[in-house]
């Protein structure tokens, strides 16, 4: 887990954003993600979900016609109080991430600065909230974000195009759990034995390779250990598959009984590391994305215009990081066109519309919240994996806005509307108005989590996979444009980030501090 230096994080981000790159990570997650045609059916229901928008929206109200949509698909919710606060949430988060962006670009028009919008909204957010302290409540925003970003730039791929195994933080915590214990106790006992968490090359995951080895005192290593943490025992075990041979399983101490071969310590010569459950990682996971280095702000007239303008360039990283790294849009239009050869879906106007529309639109609720309710059902059955199954529907909702939003300037940008800066900056007041309308909709302990999983790893996916989706539901040339457009802005992502990088590489070295769990003991 090194830190990115300022020599490799361009190097990096190029690879990350290249074509080629993005194609072998389309091809890993058509593999992946299309086992029992799970991406097929999260395609297909984006479609139903939108076409029955279209139907009744004269008819019904938003709020009941997505309870009667939900109703279609029983499995997907635990009760019936589930299910229509599911549809409360979605309609409120993408009801308020729209009246977000429509008050910024209110605020810009009328010849103010994006920082003072930022600084009011953060008053607002935290008189909300019940904080007293504004600069504590600023400061954990801009910590969430720095979070946020650093698992993009550190955890999001591995250079052959992988990506499965680095959607769960929790599972980088485990390595560093085990490590830190192990070599805790070897310490106490006066032996030379240490183990270290271990990345190839300084700054990515390669395939196959071994996460903890155990060193003797000379340097020599004397044992290899592959960790996977799967949300229960079949997870974990189908995360090593037939891989990583003469590695030891390192798994979650509630599941290795169930697993066999399996460990949930690493271990030599008595000295082991302490076992660890799925759910104290998750917890982990939870206080690391909390208290990731919050910076302790002064909230004064002086400041405030200071603070906003240094949590706006997180955003704005967020943002490049996010548009430049949208290799699965690839895969989102091979869905499409694999619907497309087996059923021949109609198109949406309502999609048409909205793509056709301006980016200070914020006028199309209904299409945001059909495509989100459609996400939400295909997570809640496991259609997009582990993580974005559990994960709260307001921030589903989120991640859908985000992803259409980001793909309507994207079609504009290849269709000659946008110049590459331009797209740029929409994509970042997106992404800032995005970021205000989730502070205050979190509780401020889970601040840390909701903003990993809409601009994280997790969230860039789910992103791209929606984005290439609805462009082929918009039908024409939309899905083409968002395709070209991915890829013609990835020169200005990668300059607009590294332009700002200092700001990532505080981040990444705060992050490595707060990951450390010998700091929460």
């Amino acid at each position: 887990m090194n830190d990115v230096t300022n020599t490799n994080l361009r190097t990096k981000l190029e690879v990350l954003t290249s074509e080629e790159f993005q194609e072998i990570q389309a091809d890993n997650l058509e593999k992946e993600l299309n086992q029992d045609g799970n991406a097929e059916k999260t395609g297909s229901t984006i479609s139903d979900f939108v076409l029955s928008y279209e139907k009744h929206k004269t008819e019904m109200p938003l709020n009941e016609w997505l309870v009667f949509k939900f109703k279609q698909h029983p499995e997907a919710w635990q009760n019936e109080e589930d299910l229509t606060n599911s549809a409360t949430q979605v309609i409120s988060a993408v009801t308020q991430a729209n009246a977000d962006k429509a008050s910024l670009y209110a605020h810009l028009d009328a010849g103010k600065s994006q920082e003072s919008w930022l600084a009011k909204q953060i008053e607002q957010g935290a008189k909300s909230a019940g904080v007293v302290n504004v600069g504590e409540y600023a400061g954990q925003i801009d910590a969430a974000i720095t979070q946020a970003n650093a698992d993009m730039v550190r955890t999001v791929t591995r250079l052959d195009g992988g990506i499965s195994e680095a959607l769960n933080l929790d599972g980088f915590i485990a390595e560093q759990h085990h490590v830190d214990t192990f070599n805790l106790e070897a310490a106490a006992k006066g032996s030379g034995y240490r183990a270290k968490a271990l990345v190839p090359d300084g700054t990515t995951y390669g395939k196959n390779s071994m996460d903890i080895g155990i060193y003797d005192s000379n340097g020599k290593l004397v044992k290899r250990y592959q960790a996977k943490y799967g949300q229960d025992a079949k997870a974990t075990q189908d995360l090593f598959g037939n891989k990583y041979p003469g590695q030891q399983k390192l798994v979650p101490a509630d599941q290795v009984n169930d697993i066999e071969g399996a460990t949930d310590c690493i271990e030599v010569d008595g000295i082991k590391s302490k076992p660890a459950t799925k759910a104290e990682m998750k917890a982990m996971q939870e206080k690391a994305q909390l208290h990731s280095e919050i910076k302790k702000y002064e909230w004064n007239e002086v400041s405030r215009g200071e603070i906003a303008k240094t949590i706006g360039k997180q955003a704005l990283i967020s943002a490049g990081l996010t548009a430049g790294f949208q290799g699965v849009r690839v895969f989102g239009r091979r869905i499409w066109n694999n619907l497309l050869g087996k059923e021949n879906p109609p198109l949406s106007k309502d999609m048409q519309d909205f793509f056709e529309s301006s980016i200070k639109s914020a006028t199309h609720v209904g299409v945001q919240v059909a495509v989100s309710g459609a996400v939400l059902v295909s997570a809640r059955n496991g259609w997009l994996g582990a993580v974005l199954k559990g994960t709260p529907a307001g921030r589903i909702a989120n991640m859908v806005y985000l992803a259409m939003e980001n793909a309507k300037v994207l079609a504009k940008l290849a269709k000659g509307e946008l110049t590459g800066v331009e797209a740029m900056d929409a994509i970042g007041k997106t992404t800032t108005s995005l970021a205000v309308s989730l502070a205050a909709a979190v509780e401020g302990g889970m601040l840390g989590a909701a903003y990993g999983s809409v601009f994280g790893p997790v969230g860039t996916f789910a992103g791209g996979l929606i984005g290439g989706i609805v462009g082929g539901i918009a039908g024409g040339k939309v899905g083409e444009y968002i395709y070209e457009g991915g890829k013609s802005i990835v020169k200005s992502a990668v300059s607009m980030v590294s332009s700002v990088a200092s700001t990532v590489y505080d981040g990444v070295k705060s992050v490595a501090n707060a990951l450390n769990p010998l700091n929460w003991f």
